[in-house]
């Protein structure tokens, strides 16, 4: 798999800064200082910081657990959710031999 385009690199970044943003929100809305979030999560302070600043290089795990501390990890399920897939779903069945999408087509 190649690495994506500037364009869809900036995104992500977009969208890590977005979701720190928002770890960041709920923490202050819990009234959680940085410091206890940081003992509740077992890493450092900075750490905290890096993800509520949306540093990529902060890995998933970390991220889930904040979600996790902050009762946000209902969202988790939904990550890469094959049901979700739509595109996945149809490049799928674009592939299946002919006759067994034709059999799958019949059955809608």
């Amino acid at each position: 798999m190649g690495r994506g385009t500037k364009a869809s690199g900036a995104l992500v970044e977009k969208e890590l800064r977005k979701l720190g943003a928002n770890l960041k929100l709920a923490r202050t809305r819990r009234a959680v200082s940085l410091r206890d979030m940081a003992d509740r999560m077992r890493v450092s302070v900075d750490t905290v910081v890096r993800m509520e600043s949306g540093d990529p290089k902060v890995g998933i795990g970390i991220v889930a657990t904040a979600l996790s501390e902050l009762g946000l990890d209902g969202g988790l399920k939904k990550l890469a959710d094959p049901g979700e897939d739509l595109e996945g779903a149809v490049i799928e069945r674009s592939q299946l031999p002919r006759r067994v999408r034709k059999a799958w087509s019949d059955r809608r």
